[in-house]
């Protein structure tokens, strides 16, 4: 490498410095390794925007308290406001710009710096990572005070490492944005009671609120499959709740958002659901990427089974005895072929008695019928 360390240790540490990119705590990794290759005393690496800062990895501190140095020392950072001042994406040897008899008399020096750490000289650049938010990565290399401060090899190996810690550090705010955004994201569903899902338009799982938490986890109505697709204790559902994702996510036709209800059974124990497949983001026409939908929402809505009385069904559509009852058994999570056998009828019957109803109640699917059965058991309807 002509800088002393060899290719290997070399590439083990870029690799550590992309690996920190979701794992915080390796910067500081980050930050030892380059104080060794270095020879120096401490490393820090810090974010920093004008004159607030975190730091993301420092090495060879005794003690370091990095809130007290947020919250208070990042302002009186002598040094770092000297390296912010200097051409950015370069690699600077600090004492050429400050010298150091000034900064060991500097309040910065004699309350904070000197307390936790023996560094002295040091190297340091300062790396753009958002231009336009004048957010950059300071890195400091501190040695000691009998080092010798030109030593072109800390030069040499910041200049190395530069590229890799740029292209990081802006993978690692970009990342930390995402997960602001869905943390955010994610205490909104919960204040909402109903059960809510976000999911891609291809149906896989991007976040549950509480509430949709529940169907998952006790009553296994909803699940995920090998291929992070969400689906339910029924095929015909499952199957249901797909297409209606897919429609969700085609090209809008008109400006109208497109919904549709999904009815799960189970059984006698679980309660009757309604999913409510709706697109949070539509696609105009025109646009060629027709796979990429945005993002669907399901809502969920939990019901009683047989809340709704064969007399209500009557009156509310002009239903006969037998097909009020069929209608009741359907909304308490019967299929056709049950509802035959409680019944003690043909299964050809019970197919006639349900498209009678589909007529009388103007739906055209059972979960259509259904769902119209339980909200209006429910008092929605």
């Amino acid at each position: 490498m002509g800088l002393g360390i060899s290719a290997p240790r070399f590439e083990e540490i870029v690799d550590k410095i992309y690996a920190a990119v979701d794992e915080r705590g390796l910067w500081t990794d980050v930050a030892s390794d380059i104080a060794h290759v270095a020879g120096a005393v401490s490393c820090s690496l810090q974010l920093r925007s004008g004159p607030v800062a975190r730091i993301m990895g420092v090495a060879g501190y005794k003690e370091l308290d990095a809130k007290l140095y947020e919250q208070q020392y990042a302002r009186q950072d002598v040094r770092a406001q000297v390296l912010m001042s200097l051409p950015a994406d370069e690699v600077h040897l600090l004492h050429h710009y400050m010298p150091q008899d000034r900064f060991v008399r500097s309040s910065y020096y004699n309350e904070f710096f000197r307390k936790v750490t023996d560094g002295y000289w040091s190297a340091a650049s300062w790396i753009t990572l958002d231009r336009g938010a004048g957010v950059g990565l300071g890195i400091g290399i501190h040695r000691s005070r009998a080092a010798d401060p030109e030593d072109s090899a800390q030069v040499e190996i910041l200049g190395t490492l530069s590229p890799h810690l740029r292209r990081a550090g802006r993978l690692h705010i970009k990342l930390n944005d995402v997960k602001l955004r869905v943390s955010q994201l994610s205490d909104a569903l919960d204040h909402i009671r109903q059960p809510a899902i976000l999911a891609t338009s291809e149906g896989r799982l991007v976040l549950a609120n509480e509430a949709a938490g529940r169907l998952f986890d006790s009553a296994r109505i909803l699940s995920i499959d090998s291929t992070g697709r969400i689906v339910t204790c029924s095929a015909k559902a499952t199957r249901q709740l797909w297409d209606a994702i897919e429609a969700a996510a085609r090209p809008a036709q008109t400006d109208a958002g497109q919904t549709s209800d999904i009815i799960v059974t189970g059984d006698e124990q679980t309660p009757l659901i309604s999913l409510n497949v709706m697109a949070l983001q539509r696609r105009n026409r025109s646009t060629r990427a027709d796979l990429d939908g945005g993002s669907i929402m399901v809502l969920a809505q939990e019901f009683k089974p047989a809340l709704v009385s064969i007399e209500t069904l009557r009156s509310a559509f002009g239903l006969s005895p037998a097909e009020a009852r069929l209608v009741r058994l359907l909304a308490t999570g019967a299929s056709l072929r049950q509802a035959s056998e409680m019944i003690g009828v043909s299964y050809s019957t019970v197919v006639s008695q349900i498209k009678s109803s589909f007529q009388k109640t103007h739906t055209h699917r059972q979960a259509e019928l259904v769902a119209l059965a339980v909200r209006l058991g429910s008092g929605r309807a």
